[in-house]
C-alpha cells in the first residue's frame, strides 16, 4: 500500500539544510571534500521518483505548504513521475508487486496520475495477453521481454513508440497489428517472436534499426515512407521468404542475411551498392535482378546463394572480397567491362565453368577462382599486371585466351605452377574468346 508523503516544499527546506551542512563541513570543518553521489544520476532514472521501489506516492509538486495530507494511492503498480523535476501529472509504470492476471489491461491512470510509458513487465510468463490504453505513449526497453506465455497485444492509436527489445524473445506471440500513431520502431523489438508471421509497417515510421531481427516474419511491404535501414534488420528470419520495396531506402550491411527462405525482392534500378553481407547466406535465392545502376557490390554480398546466373549491368566497377564465395549453383558469370576491380575470393567455389574478365580490370586477386572445380576456360586481358596467390588453385582449366603475348604470358605466371600445364591462346580478344569459350 501506498504511504504519505512529504510536501514538496518541506522536502527543499530539508535539502537545503543538509546541503548547506555539507558545504560547511567540506569548507571549515575537517578539510575533507563533501562525498559525491553513488552513480552520478541526476535524471529520472533510479530510485528517485520510482515510487513502486519506495512505496511512496509521486508529490503532487505544490509550491505552497498548506499541511494537507497528499492523495494515498492503493495499487500493487509500480510506477514513477515521467518528470519528477517539473511534474506534469504522467507517470511510466516500472513493474508490479505481485502476480499479474493472465489477460492484463494497462490502467489510464494510476490516481490522479496519467499511465503514458510502460516498462518493466518483463520475464511474466503468466501473461497472455495486454490491452494498452490510447493515452500510452511510449513502450520502454525490453518491456515485455522474454514473456513467453504472451499471445496477444491489443494496441490503441495513440502510441507512438516500441524501444528496443520490447518484445524479445516472446515467443509464443502471434500477431501484432500496430497503429496507424507509431512512428518509431526500436531495434530487435520482435527478435526471437518466431510465430509472428506479419507485421504492416505504419507510413510514420521513417527508420528500421534492426527491428525485425530473427523474427518469424514470412513476408514484409516495405512502404516508401521508410527512408532507412540500418543493419541486421531482417538477419536470421529464416521464414521470410518475400520482400516488397516500394521506396529506395539507404541501407546498413547484413540486411537479409540468414534469411535462408527468401526467394523474391525486386531492388529499385537506381540503387548504386549493395552493402556488405546483404544476401549473405540467402539459400532459396534464385532469380534475382540487379538495379540497372548498380555500381558496388560489397564483401560477401551474395555469398552461398543459389543463383544459376549472375549477369551484371554495364555500371558496375567494383566487387568486393568474397562477394559470390561458395555460390556453387552459379555456372555462368557475365562481367561487364565497367568492371575494374574484383575482390580476393570473390568467386571461390562457385560452379562457373567460364569468365571474360572485363579489359581495365588490372589484378587477378589471390583465391579468384579457389575450388572453381568446374571452370575449363577463361580470358584474361592484357591490362592484368599481377596473378594471387591460389588465385587458380583445384580448378580444371584447359584453356586461357590471353590478349598480351607469349613473353608477357610467361613473366605473369612465373609464380604460378598450375598455371603452366594448360594451353595459353595468345593475342586473344574478348571478342574471340567469347566465341571460343
Amino acid at each position: 500500500m501506498m504511504k504519505r508523503k512529504m510536501t514538496r516544499r518541506n522536502f527543499l527546506k530539508v535539502a537545503a539544510a543538509v546541503s548547506a551542512a555539507g558545504v560547511m563541513s567540506a569548507c571549515g570543518g575537517d578539510g575533507m571534500p563533501p562525498a559525491s553521489s553513488e552513480n552520478g544520476n541526476t535524471g529520472n532514472t533510479g530510485n528517485a521518483g520510482d515510487t513502486g521501489n519506495s512505496g511512496e506516492t509521486p508529490d503532487n509538486g505544490s509550491g505552497g505548504d498548506s499541511g494537507e495530507e497528499e492523495e494515498v494511492i492503493e495499487t500493487n503498480w509500480k510506477y514513477r513521475e515521467t518528470d519528477y523535476l517539473v511534474p506534469n501529472g504522467t507517470v511510466e509504470i516500472t513493474g508490479y508487486n505481485g502476480t499479474l492476471e493472465s489477460n492484463v489491461v494497462i490502467p489510464e491512470k494510476i490516481g490522479k496520475y496519467t499511465v503514458t510509458i510502460i516498462g518493466g513487465l518483463d520475464n511474466r510468463d503468466e501473461i497472455l495477453s495486454v490491452t494498452i490504453p490510447a493515452n500510452v505513449k511510449k513502450i520502454s526497453n525490453s518491456a515485455f521481454s522474454e514473456c513467453h506465455s504472451l499471445k496477444q497485444i491489443y494496441f490503441s492509436e495513440g502510441l507512438e513508440a516500441i524501444w528496443d527489445d520490447a518484445f524479445y524473445k516472446c515467443t509464443s506471440l502471434q500477431s501484432i497489428d500496430l497503429p496507424s500513431s507509431v512512428n518509431h520502431l526500436g531495434q530487435r523489438i520482435f527478435n526471437g517472436c518466431e510465430k509472428i508471421k506479419t507485421v504492416s509497417i505504419p507510413s510514420n515510421v521513417h527508420g528500421l534499426y534492426g527491428t525485425f531481427q530473427g523474427s518469424g516474419i514470412t513476408e514484409i511491404v516495405i512502404p516508401d515512407t521508410v527512408e532507412e535501414i540500418t543493419s541486421e534488420t531482417f538477419l536470421g528470419c529464416k521464414d521470410l521468404v518475400k520482400v516488397e520495396l516500394q521506396g529506395n531506402p539507404k541501407w546498413g550491411d547484413n540486411e537479409f542475411a540468414q534469411c535462408s527462405s527468401l526467394e523474391l525482392i525486386e531492388l529499385p534500378d537506381d540503387m548504386e551498392k549493395i552493402n556488405k553481407g546483404m544476401f549473405c547466406d540467402c539459400n532459396a535465392l534464385k532469380n534475382f535482378k540487379f538495379p540497372s545502376k548498380l555500381k558496388y557490390i560489397g564483401d560477401s554480398a551474395f555469398m552461398r546463394v543459389a543463383f544459376a546466373e549472375v549477369k551484371l549491368p554495364e555500371s558496375v566497377v567494383r566487387i568486393d572480397d568474397y562477394a559470390f564465395y561458395g555460390s556453387e549453383s552459379i555456372k555462368n558469370v557475365t562481367l561487364p567491362q565497367t568492371l575494374t576491380y574484383i575482390g580476393k575470393a570473390a568467386f571461390e567455389g562457385t560452379g562457373i565453368t567460364k569468365v571474360v574478365l572485363p579489359e581495365r580490370l588490372t589484378d587477378i586477386a589471390e583465391k579468384m577462382f579457389l575450388e572453381c572445380r568446374k571452370l575449363e576456360s577463361i580470358y584474361i586481358p592484357k591490362a592484368v599486371q599481377t596473378i594471387g596467390k591460389e588465385a587458380f588453385k583445384d580448378c580444371s582449366l584447359r584453356d586461357v585466351y590471353y590478349g598480351g603475348n607469349e613473353e608477357q604470358w610467361k613473366q605473369l605466371v612465373r609464380d604460378h605452377e598450375e598455371l603452366n600445364y594448360i594451353t595459353p591462346h595468345y593475342n586473344s580478344s574478348a571478342l574471340l574468346a567469347t566465341l571460343s569459350l
